[in-house]
Order: structure tokens, then C-alpha cells, then sequence
């Protein structure tokens, strides 16, 4: 008998290993996959700060699936921080401007430091904020605000600062609404910022 349930309990194993086996590939391929990109996002930073002077900033951004700035792009500016609020105002050599103001009280104390922005707050965008983008292509200027977005500070010290967003924007003379809403996305790498800390502490913010 106990042969019996030996030899039952090792069949029901190996069924359910052949049942599970395409969930187990699954999810290595997945952890494969979220590996390589995070390895590729590590590259890509590396050598962007490769190649930035101190103090300058790159702009990799997409608004409607469409790169916004060209590559060559370099800009300038500073970050400014408090402990209820979060901007940046940088421009690039072409008149290219990014003005961004979000809104958050004690974001320092959070696990991650996100904010959900929108100038029209909501339950899922509880934190108040504004984006103004902008190029200047030939001679026409190409601006949009915000409507809606999640910004992460995805890298915060003396040495580099990465912000990561994603989310919608609107033209200027569009009312923020969602039919009027354009996706976009990126990421603004800076080298060595100028930050201004204000009523900050900077080992809070391990800025040494």
C-alpha cells in the first residue's frame, strides 16, 4: 500500500510539472526579458552620462510615439526642490524649454518618490502640478501642457538625477479633456545638477 501511494504521489508530481511546465517557461522568459531591459536601461544611461558635462542635462522624450528633440540636444538648468514641492526648468542650445512645477507635501518620506500630476486633481492624480514643453522648430514654436502624469525620481544626488514620466498632454489652445490628450513619455537625465534645496535638508535628501 504504501508503495502504491509512493509511486501515486510521484505520478501526480510529474503531472503536475508537465501541466505547470509552460507557466514556469512563462515566467522565465518574463524575468529574462525584465532583465535585459533594465540591463539596456542601465547601458543607455551610462553612456549618456558619458558623454554630458557637469551641469548639463539630456532630454529623451516621445510625444505621440514621435521623438521630440533631436539627439543632439544639450540642455541647461537647475532643479529646484522643497519639502511640499518638486520643479525643473531646463532649456536646450535650439530654444527648447521644459518647465515643470508638481506639488506633493513630505514626498521625501515615501518609499518612492512619485508624484501623479494634473493641473485638475483627482483621486488618481491627487497631486497638484503644471508641465509646459516646448521646441522651436524652423521658425514656428511647438508647445504643449499637461493634462495628466506620473513623475518618478528614479536617481536623486549631487552626483546624477534621473527623472522618468509618463502620461498626456494637450495643445495650448485644446481644453484638457481626454479627447484632446496626446501620449508622451521619457526621460530627462541630469549630470551634476544645480539643485537648489530651499527648506531641505540635504542629508535627508543624501545629497553629499
Amino acid at each position: 500500500m504504501r508503495l502504491f501511494n509512493f509511486k501515486r504521489k510521484a505520478r501526480l508530481l510529474e503531472l503536475s510539472f508537465f501541466y505547470m511546465r509552460p507557466l514556469y517557461i512563462h515566467i522565465l522568459a518574463s524575468l529574462t526579458l525584465l532583465s535585459c531591459a533594465n540591463s539596456n536601461e542601465n547601458e543607455l544611461a551610462e553612456q549618456i552620462f558619458k558623454e554630458l558635462k557637469p551641469e548639463e542635462a539630456y532630454v529623451l522624450v516621445q510625444i505621440n510615439h514621435e521623438r521630440f528633440y533631436p539627439e543632439e540636444s544639450r540642455f541647461i538648468g537647475n532643479i529646484n526642490l522643497g519639502s511640499s514641492y518638486s520643479d525643473i526648468n531646463v532649456i536646450d542650445q535650439y530654444g527648447g524649454n521644459i518647465q515643470l512645477q508638481m506639488a506633493k507635501k513630505n514626498w521625501l518620506q515615501n518609499d518612492e518618490m512619485i508624484f501623479k500630476v494634473s493641473p485638475n486633481t483627482s483621486m488618481d492624480y491627487p497631486n497638484y502640478g503644471s508641465m509646459l514643453i516646448g521646441r522651436k522648430n524652423a521658425n514656428n514654436l511647438e508647445g504643449y501642457i499637461l493634462s495628466r502624469a506620473s513623475y518618478k525620481w528614479a536617481v536623486l544626488n549631487k552626483q546624477r538625477a534621473i527623472l522618468e514620466f509618463d502620461g498626456y498632454i494637450v495643445r495650448p489652445q485644446d481644453a484638457i479633456m481626454p479627447e484632446n490628450e496626446i501620449p508622451f513619455n521619457g526621460t530627462i537625465y541630469f549630470k551634476q545638477p544645480h539643485i537648489d534645496l530651499n527648506d531641505l535638508d540635504a542629508k535627508a535628501l543624501e545629497i553629499n
